[in-house]
């Protein structure tokens, strides 16, 4: 894959911090891919997400923790075609990065906040209990497509 440049730091933080959702990409052991997207909040090139741990995507995760994801501009021509390819690790925040993860993500979904009953992911949805888990991606590479710069036109950030 040729690029057409390096993708900057703060281009790269400034497109996720503009957009909501990724779409994540992962495998489970036996080699099936699943895509699921998130609502995600990130703190430097770290993405937080939320979610049952019993999803497909979850059981993936604590399986093969290499995973891919993108975050992209919603387009009707080739031209308009823009987004974010990352590659990462994503694992369970742990006990000790909770409160700080579960800050960052309601700074960005307020909405959150109402339904957040304790700051260790326990959630009142829907007048249910809900226990959820904290997730992140650790981005260590990216890539950035922007169509408008040309067809297949690319600039990459290699973190790791």
């Amino acid at each position: 894959m040729s690029m057409s440049g390096t993708l900057s730091r703060e281009d790269a933080l400034a497109y996720l911090a503009s957009h909501h959702v990724m779409v994540l990409a992962t495998t489970s052991t036996n080699g099936e891919p699943w895509a699921s997207p998130v609502f995600y909040a990130q703190d430097d090139f770290n993405c937080y997400f939320i979610s049952d741990h019993h999803t497909r995507h979850s059981t993936n995760i604590d399986a093969v923790p290499q995973i891919a994801a993108s975050v992209f501009t919603n387009a009707t021509k080739w031209q308009e075609i823009k987004g974010l390819q990352i590659q990462g690790k994503a694992y369970l925040v742990d006990n000790k990065r909770m409160l700080k993860a579960l800050q960052v993500y309601v700074k960005k979904f307020n909405f959150v906040k109402e339904l957040l009953v304790d700051w260790s992911g326990l959630f009142k949805i829907g007048g249910k209990m809900v226990q959820s888990r904290m997730y992140c991606l650790e981005a260590h590479r990216l890539i950035y497509t922007d169509n408008s710069r040309g067809f297949a036109s690319k600039q990459e950030l290699v973190l790791k």
